[in-house]
This record gives structure tokens, sequence and C-alpha cells, in this order.
């Protein structure tokens, strides 16, 4: 009997197991080759390196936190370069950091890397005290456009004074940041407020944080997160 039937059972599972798997399988495959094509967004590179950032965090765990990553400090600049500081890179580069120069110096690089690992989820790789004007800005982006960057995507962390309004100068250079025309980057505004009792990573007042959102907002469509520093920032 078993030899009469088989070539029927062979044929069934073939036709009503094995066909319509593949019919399926390469509808779907069709269908999300056209859905990936269709689907641009200039945030998707941005959430995709946030799902893959390495930075793992257990508030259970006993073992001491990760050091972060080695930073390079500027070397004094001469005369005639000294509107325009840039640090030599580190690669592979996980972020940069950009400080205002009245706070380079002020700021420790331990508590500034635990910040910029909690905003973009990579280690601090590269310091940079610059002003946010549009030269400066300009330098920095040519500087490292062509580093190595971890996955390929470049991120900024801007430690903002959010005490100083936002001039027309740093809104322009914010928003060349913030078109990436085409290219991975991300870029994180962290807003800080006064400082006192020596400490510089302090949160921001609530009204002067609400400016700084509605001035950014104004410069839509622009692909920049805005934070503040956390509240308990100031006694880690």
């Amino acid at each position: 009997s078993l030899a009469s039937w088989w070539p029927f059972l062979s044929l069934c599972l073939f036709f009503y197991g094995l066909v319509p798997r593949v019919l399926l399988f390469l509808v779907a495959h069709h269908a999300l080759s056209h859905i990936r094509q269709a689907f641009v967004h200039p945030d998707l590179s941005r959430i995709v390196d946030r799902m893959q950032a390495p930075l793992l965090d257990h508030p259970c765990s006993s073992e001491s936190q990760t050091a972060p990553l080695p930073v390079s400090r500027p070397e004094p600049a001469p005369l005639a370069e000294q509107s325009m500081r840039l640090t030599p890179a580190v690669a592979p580069l996980g972020c940069v950091a950009i400080i205002p120069p009245e706070l380079e110096g002020c700021i420790e690089e331990a508590r500034l890397g635990t910040l910029v690992g909690q905003v973009s989820g990579y280690g601090l790789s590269v310091i940079e005290a610059a002003e946010l004007e549009a030269g400066e800005v300009e330098a920095i982006l040519t500087q490292y456009a062509g580093q190595d960057w971890l996955g390929q995507h470049e991120r900024y962390v801007l430690v903002v004074e959010a005490w100083q309004p936002p001039i027309r100068q740093t809104l322009l250079a914010l928003a060349r940041f913030g078109h990436d025309q085409g290219r991975g980057r991300s870029v994180f505004l962290v807003l800080t407020g006064r400082p006192y009792s020596e400490q510089w990573l302090t949160p921001p007042d609530p009204q002067e944080e609400r400016v700084w959102h509605e001035a950014v907002r104004r410069l839509a469509p622009l692909r920049v997160d805005i934070l503040a520093v956390p509240t308990g920032e100031n006694h880690a």
C-alpha cells in the first residue's frame, strides 16, 4: 500500500506544503524590497545607530563602571590659529564633544565622558573647545568627515550654556551641524545651567530651556536632539 501511495503523498506535500511557502516568501521579499526603497527618512540612520549603541548599564551590577575612552586634549595653537583649535582624532571615533572655550579645563573629563555616554550611547573620543560659529563648525566637520567612526556614523555632543540666549550666529552654526546633507550624523545639544559651587554641569532653568527649544524648532527641518543636564548631574 505504501508503495502505491508514496507518489500521491509526495506531490501533496510538494504542492500544498512547499509551493505555497515559496510563493509567500517571494511575495514577501518583493514587498519588503519595495518598502525599503520607498521608506527614505532622514532619521533612519540615527535610529539604527542608537539601537546599535554598545552601551550597557545594569543598576544592580556590583562591577566598577567602565572607564571612558582616552581623550585627546588640544595642543596650544599658534597666534594665527587661536581662532580655530582642532584636536587630532583618535580612530575609530565614538563621539566628539564640543564645549565653549570658557568651559575648557573647568569640566572634568570623566564627568563629561559619562554625560556623553548617557546621551549618545558611545564613549567620548575627542574634546573640542570651539565657539559655535560658521567658520569653526565648518572646520570641525571637515576635520572629522574623513575619520574612522564606529558604525560609520558621525556623532557630536554640543554643550551649550542655556542661560546665554540663542543668537543668530549660534543658530546658523547649529543648523550647519543638523543638516547632514545625506551623511550619517547624529547631533545632540546638551543644555547646561549657570555654574555654582565649582559645578559647571548643572540643570538649566526651565524657562531658558524652553527658549532654546523654541529657537531650535524654528530651524526645522533640523535633526538635533535637545537634552538638558539631569538634576542629579551636579552631584555626580
